[in-house]
């Protein structure tokens, strides 16, 4: 059986965990992680798919490369890929290696669901260009997942590489953390992300979607709402869902976190960004 599919489409360190978590709660959709993660390795990942297939031996040390496919049968593989995941195929059930969380459904999980879904990096979809076809092919439905303050992207990339911790359950103190910021790998870096996202947009915007930012999903007078907006584009009941119990990473404003915070400030402002690194329309 054919599910309707859905995408996440966002950057790293933007919430996309926490809305799949949520969304995943939902009794009529399966949302996976990053699918396309070369490093994912559980056993619904496209990973994992080519690394059990002789034929594709080839095309698995391109994508775990990150090299632009090239392999025989490659469209072909991907293609298969993605139906079986729609499909429910055996491999395609959600497995929790990649993110732990109780939220994530157990080996073994099997439900009726209506949608299927992923998160989906903008930089892996540009790595994967076919993979842009198939989505449009199908109609795939997109949720855009944004998050306005792009300092605050990178301030909390940093803190998750410092502490090796990238998605928790408990609330860990941050009270003595201090990191310095290299500005000009800064701004390469939030260049990266406006523009990435951007491309992404312009390629599948013919495709249904709904466009959300991280701010709104996680503020108390809007989340509510929010994550309404999602389940309306995708014609379910969110009185269906529950929370997830995903606890924010970094939960003190980034001014107290960075080092050279001022220094940050003024190289932001020198780049056509305001102090919380929004870009300045012209």
């Amino acid at each position: 059986m054919q599910r309707k599919a859905f995408i996440i489409l966002t950057t790293q360190r933007s919430g996309s965990t926490y809305l799949r978590l949520w969304l995943n709660n939902h009794p009529d959709i399966r949302c996976h992680d990053e699918l396309f993660l070369p490093n994912h390795n559980g056993s619904e990942s496209f990973s994992s798919f080519l690394k059990s297939r002789f034929w594709a031996r080839s095309a698995h040390k391109e994508f775990l490369a990150r090299q632009a496919p090239k392999a025989f049968l490659y469209h072909h593989y991907l293609k298969s890929y993605v139906g079986s995941i729609l499909s429910d195929s055996p491999h395609a059930l959600p497995s929790n290696s990649h993110h732990p969380s109780k939220d994530a459904a157990p080996t073994g999980y099997q439900c009726e669901a209506k949608w299927v879904g992923w998160k989906q990096m903008d930089n892996h979809l540009r790595a994967l260009p076919k993979l842009e076809m198939l989505l449009i092919e199908r109609n795939t439905h997109v949720i855009i997942l944004r998050r306005e303050k792009l300092l605050d992207i990178y301030a909390s990339r940093k803190v998750a590489e410092h502490r090796k911790v990238y998605h928790s359950e408990n609330s860990a103190s941050l009270a003595d953390l201090k990191i310095k910021l290299d500005t000009k790998h800064l701004i390469k870096h939030l260049a990266g992300i406006t523009n990435g996202l951007k491309i992404a947009k312009e390629k599948l915007a013919g495709l249904p979607s709904v466009s959300i930012s991280y701010e709104e999903l996680t503020a108390p007078d809007t989340k509510m709402q929010t994550i309404k907006r999602c389940f309306d584009f995708l014609e379910l009941d969110d009185s269906a869902a529950s929370e997830p119990s995903l606890i924010k990473q970094v939960d003190k404003p980034v001014a107290d976190i960075i080092e050279n915070y001022e220094e940050v400030v003024q190289a932001l402002k020198l780049n056509g960004y305001d102090a919380d690194g929004r870009v300045i329309e012209s």
